[in-house]
């Protein structure tokens, strides 16, 4: 009997563990009511991807703003305001590329944050750190 209602117990903190769990990942997916993916990546020669793909069609989506960071210890600072892509228009997709190696230094780690912007709602990505 001692064992059968611990059974019952560990089941039933099971079952409520994944209803919770379900719940946090469903909250974590609709964050941001525009967004339904978004990103940058950066090379190692300096060529960055932005993306972002909405959940409706978007008068514009567009990135508002770019800019290089330069690592140093295990933190992070701005270390310029780059040039944007251009915007795309009625769509619910965005890809574009832009070249940044010329901004950057050899001998140093890098990483892009961008900010997206589909009609007023903005998300931020952070690309992966590179070693230039």
């Amino acid at each position: 009997m001692r064992k059968a209602k611990q059974f019952v117990t560990i089941l039933s903190m099971t079952m409520v563990l994944c209803l919770c769990g379900t719940a946090m990942a469903q909250i974590v997916l609709f964050a941001n009511s525009v967004f339904s993916a978004s990103s940058v990546s950066l090379n190692s020669s300096g060529g960055a991807a932005f993306s972002a793909t909405t959940r409706i069609k978007c008068n514009s989506i567009k990135v508002s703003s770019s800019t290089l960071q330069v690592k140093s210890g295990s933190s992070w600072s701005d270390a310029k305001a780059l040039t944007v892509p251009a915007a795309a228009t009625n769509c619910s997709s965005y890809q574009k590329t832009k070249s940044y190696g010329s901004d950057m230094t050899s001998g140093k780690t890098y990483r892009i944050k961008a900010v997206f912007n589909a009609d007023g709602e903005t998300v931020t990505c952070y690309s992966g750190e590179i070693s230039y």
